[in-house]
């Protein structure tokens, strides 16, 4: 479920009308960022609405997108990489958004968009909140050793064809306008409790399956320690000891060491006042290769 916290705040959600194709830019209220978890039971597999449709970009040509139909939602939203694909005007704006946990996060751009049925004479004029991501990509659910049971004559009309399979969602569609793509009809599937329920965008696939997705299954400690994973590698690469800030830290320690163990007097002059500092030269390995290299080509080989 995903709450539009802008009633919360003193003043509503301001906007101004930019032209562009910048990428969104979202700040967090935490240092994690909130996601929209897939509920798996140990013996079960609950299929959310999804439904293939097709959406225009600023030269009016179609693409194809996956959507997510989830009335628990106050907005829709647009993923930023799906939203720079379609190049359309951004409208500025500060949306505070909170989900699951009570965690915030804001949005500070929309775009308009259009969304067209593949399989019906539907199309729907949306205004969607860009975010980095809407949610993780959906896991896949084996086919059952009988089948889905769908009746032959709806299969070309299903609204996501491959909703058994795993794949990412680029724009959620919330209850403002959810409850209008709903139709009447509704089929039971005969497998577990799934139904197929008839929408604008076609016969999508809703309820619960008695079957183990081992292979997309995560829990919420999975999915944390993951991330936790993910940023000490960060750490360890691009932003710790391999960043070049701390590169350039280890050079100089290694110089400042290298300096301390070779300085040294020239015991050779006359007094001790003539005696001049030595310091060797620290050389990067690859700088002490090409000087040996150098030396050799001079010499002729020569050792």
């Amino acid at each position: 479920m995903v709450l539009d916290d802008s009633s919360l705040k003193q003043g509503a959600p301001t906007e101004k009308t930019i032209e562009g194709d910048n990428d969104s830019v979202v700040s967090e209220s935490s240092q994690q960022r909130p996601k929209v978890l897939s509920a798996q039971g140990k013996s079960g597999h609950v299929f959310l609405a999804t439904a293939s449709v097709l959406a225009a970009d600023s030269h009016g040509e179609l693409r194809k997108c996956r959507v997510l139909l989830d009335s628990g939602s106050q907005i829709n939203f647009v993923s930023s990489k799906f939203a720079n694909q379609l190049q359309l005007p951004r409208r500025k704006t500060l949306l505070p958004v909170s989900g699951i946990g009570a965690r915030q996060i804001q949005s500070v751009s929309s775009i308009v968009l259009k969304v067209r049925s593949r399989v019906k004479p539907f199309e729907a004029e949306l205004v969607c909140h860009v975010l980095p991501t809407i949610i993780d990509d959906l896991p896949c659910c084996p086919r059952p050793p009988t089948g889905w049971n769908i009746p032959e004559e709806l299969v070309p009309q299903l609204a996501d064809p491959f909703f058994d399979r795993t794949g990412s969602v680029e724009i959620l569609v919330g209850g403002g306008i959810f409850f209008e793509l709903l139709e009447p009809s509704r089929v039971q599937l005969r497998v577990g409790t799934a139904y197929l329920q008839d929408t604008r965008f076609g016969w999508v696939v809703t309820g619960e399956v008695n079957t183990t997705c081992l292979l997309s299954a995560r829990t919420a400690g999975e999915i944390c320690d993951d991330e936790f994973r993910s940023l000490c590698s960060c750490q360890a690469t691009g932003y710790g000891l391999e960043s070049k800030a701390n590169k350039r830290s280890l050079e100089e320690t290694k110089a400042l060491q290298h300096f301390e163990e070779t300085a040294k007097r020239d015991e050779t002059a006359a007094g001790s006042e003539m005696r001049r500092p030595v310091v060797k030269l620290c050389l990067l390995p690859v700088q002490e290769e090409q000087l040996v290299e150098d030396q050799q080509a001079s010499t002729g080989g020569a050792c």
